[in-house]
């Protein structure tokens, strides 16, 4: 994934305005309030630990940031790994305590719930 995101950024000429780094979620190779934006597009049913992963997410967030987290619906989540969905995880985590979940969208196939977006807002003090 590295190679192709170095690929398409240089083919989109913005090389020179971004890096990419290989890091675990629950623990970022980063500083504290690095980043206004964090995306996550349907990596977090992967992370080992996801409540790491969000208070990392958080962590790295300059106050204010947004964080939006796209993965699969929490029922698939609690079907293939027997945990909760990312809007569970939300509420539990620094974002329910120190910030807010201000979106969340499911995104349904006919009644089926596939895809969970949601957008997550630091208010952590600097």
């Amino acid at each position: 994934m590295i190679e192709r995101a170095t690929t398409l950024a240089a083919t989109s000429c913005v090389a020179g305005r971004v890096r990419f780094l290989v890091g675990d979620v629950a623990s970022l190779p980063l500083p504290d309030a690095t980043f206004d934006v964090v995306v996550s597009t349907f990596s977090a049913h992967h992370w080992p630990d996801p409540a790491s992963g969000l208070a990392e997410i958080h962590r790295v967030l300059r106050p204010g940031g947004m964080a939006r987290i796209y993965d699969l619906a929490g029922w698939m989540r609690r079907l293939e790994q027997h945990g909760p969905g990312v809007a569970d995880l939300a509420a539990e985590s620094p974002f329910g305590e120190h910030g807010a979940v201000t979106d969340a969208v499911i995104i349904r196939l006919g009644p089926l719930p596939l895809v969970e977006r949601v957008e997550l807002e630091s208010s952590r003090r600097p």
